[in-house]
């Protein structure tokens, strides 16, 4: 087997799409990512608002309370 066609090691390439292919996936990924993270901050703001989260949390622990008296 030779030693350069290992697939755990990264290939040196002259192929300068494949570098920016590989710089838009990071760009892409990067883009997702902060998308994600605004739409998980706009609905914890209005879950906070509307006083649900508490209500919720108050369900769940009075049920586990009944439960385990």
């Amino acid at each position: 087997m030779n030693d350069s066609s290992r697939c755990d090691e990264p290939r040196q390439t002259d192929d300068p799409c494949q570098s920016s292919e590989r710089g838009q996936a990071t760009a892409e990924y990067a883009l997702l990512t902060g998308v994600v993270a605004l739409v998980i901050a706009l609905v914890a703001a209005w879950a906070a608002g509307t006083g649900k989260v508490g209500r919720l949390l108050d369900v769940v622990f009075d049920g586990l309370i009944r439960a385990a008296g």
